[in-house]
């Protein structure tokens, strides 16, 4: 079980939108909720990623896994570009790079002891970067924002500038990028192109996570 949900209900006013929702996922699962408008859905998922508190009910993420969830405040920083928010879901290889750099000038000067302490967290923190793909990130980002119908010239475009649905293929990007053990996509076809729904469709069915 990676992710479960727990006798969840919640009411507004009073109206019961959701009654004793139980069920889990496992690694890997590929998974749905189906309704018709104003069944719970978006509910359900804001409550899963701690959006929303249920009145009664919990809800169980597996120690230490990671929970993606395209939200409705998308956090999106107006002054950066495109390229520039995509970079921030690869913030932890960025550091892991600058580090492996320092580590590399460091080692021209010293020697001994330090020399073989330092060369041992260099070969530490370059099994980390090398497992997380570090070498591939930046051609990932591009793929990605292509996939999602960007184009190369786009890439410099400030966020303060785009459309409503273009800040969400951004921040459905920025998801995607981060690569969270589970994956919570809520109408996530919204504001993308034919061409851009079939990316989608290949990139989530070879995701190696859970995806709702």
């Amino acid at each position: 079980m990676i992710i479960a949900c727990h006798h969840i209900t919640k009411e507004f006013i009073d109206k019961t939108i959701l009654s004793d929702i139980t069920f889990h996922l496992e690694k890997g699962d590929r998974a749905a909720i189906v309704g018709v408008n104003g069944a719970g859905k978006t509910t359900l998922l804001r409550i899963m990623a701690g959006e929303l508190e249920a009145d009664s009910g919990s809800v169980t993420l597996s120690s230490g896994a990671k929970l993606g969830y395209l939200a409705q405040d998308q956090g999106l920083d107006a002054s950066n570009t495109i390229y520039e928010e995509a970079l921030e879901a690869k913030r932890e290889i960025i550091e892991m790079e600058e580090q492996l750099s320092r580590y590399e000038s460091e080692m021209e000067s010293v020697k001994g002891n330090a020399l073989g302490e330092l060369i041992e967290s260099y070969s530490s923190l370059l099994h980390r970067f090398e497992m997380m793909d570090g070498y591939a990130y930046k051609g990932e980002i591009v793929g990605v924002l292509r996939g999602l119908g960007f184009g190369d010239d786009e890439f410099d475009k400030q966020i303060s500038t785009l459309s409503g649905g273009q800040k969400t293929r951004v921040a459905l990007a920025r998801l995607l990028l981060r690569k969270p053990d589970v994956i919570m996509l809520d109408e996530p076809t919204n504001h993308l192109d034919l061409g851009s729904i079939r990316w989608l469709e290949t990139y989530l069915s070879n995701y190696r996570g859970t995806v709702l």
